[in-house]
Order: C-alpha cells, then sequence, then structure tokens
C-alpha cells in the first residue's frame, strides 16, 4: 500500500542535549535532629515533559548524604540515594503524581541519622544531577548529560582550633549557591 501523506505532515522531531534542557537545578531541604538534610532535587527544563518515561534509573546524583560513610550513620542506610523521581510544573513535591510539567522532582533517601555534622546548611544542600537516558517527547528528544548540572561552586573554610588557638587547615566544600 503506498501512503498518501506527504512529508510535511510527519511531526519534526529535534534533539536537544540534556546539558542545553536542563536550566537549574535546586534544592529542597530540610533540618532534622541531627541536621539539614537534602530531601529533593528539582530539575528544571526548558520544555515541558509530557510523556517522557522518567524513573530512579533515567538519573545519577550526588549529594552530601552519599558522602557519609557507614562509619558516620548511627540509624539507616544508603544517605541520599534517589528513592522517587517524578514530574511537577512547580520545583516542590507534589502530594500527588503529574502527568506534565518541566520539574524533574528527585526524591533522596533522608531516612538516617548522622553521627557527624555539616559546617553549613548549604554544604547539605549542594547536588548534582546527570540525566544517563535519552527522554523522547512528543516533538523532542533529550539526549543524556555529557557533564551534568550543579548548583554549588567549591569552596575553603578555614576553622578555629580551640586547642591551639590558631586557624586549621582549609577545608575544601561544596557550597550550594545561593538562590539555589
Amino acid at each position: 500500500m503506498i501512503s498518501t501523506k506527504s512529508a510535511s505532515t510527519l511531526p519534526i522531531i529535534t534533539k536537544e542535549s540534556a546539558d542545553q534542557a536542563i536550566q537549574d537545578i535546586r534544592a529542597i531541604g530540610f533540618v532534622d535532629t541531627d541536621g539539614s538534610k537534602l530531601k529533593a532535587i528539582a530539575v528544571h527544563y526548558n520544555t515541558d515533559l509530557q510523556g517522557a518515561d522518567i524513573d530512579a534509573s533515567t538519573y545519577t546524583i550526588h549529594d552530601y548524604g552519599m558522602t557519609l560513610s557507614k562509619n558516620d550513620l548511627t540509624q539507616g542506610t544508603n544517605p541520599g540515594i534517589i528513592t522517587k523521581v517524578s514530574l511537577n510544573d512547580k520545583p516542590e513535591i507534589a502530594s500527588c503524581s503529574k502527568s506534565h510539567g518541566s520539574y524533574v522532582i528527585i526524591e533522596t533517601n533522608t531516612d538516617y541519622q548522622g553521627s557527624r555534622f555539616p559546617r553549613s546548611y548549604a554544604i547539605t544542600m549542594a547536588a548534582d544531577v546527570k540525566q544517563e537516558k535519552p527522554l523522547y517527547l512528543k516533538d523532542k528528544i533529550i539526549t543524556p548529560s555529557i557533564k551534568g548540572a550543579s548548583n554549588y561552586t567549591e569552596q575553603s573554610y578555614v576553622g578555629y582550633d580551640p586547642n591551639t588557638g590558631k586557624n586549621r587547615a582549609p577545608e575544601t566544600y561544596d557550597y550550594a549557591n545561593a538562590g539555589t
């Protein structure tokens, strides 16, 4: 059978790298009994992601919780790992699943207790995200990230040692940028 559809009626599919499509990322955090924790990462895309097949395997992340070792924990396991991925039209965790939106909300495991405390709330809100799989939309394919997206800058912290009365050696941390 010969098709009578012309080429002009076929949808035009464009490709864009996730590194270009991701506008920014934002941390959603809270303060727990053992200090502040990252509850979720809101990944803002430049388009509505309606129809995108997303799940925990679509992304890799890195956050402060993941820097904790078993020795740093007094309770729980796997701090900071991805627990849920969903869409939203706002940079917040939704009470029910949405089928569209330009934000991907990546929820993280906060069911743990740490024995060490971060030096700053901004340290625990530092995160990075990398899209690992393509997202197929109606008229666009968002290809995987090459470099990923982050919301922080690396900064040095110089503390005071009360035992010696001198400054401690500088320590380097990732600090979430203001407003993220």
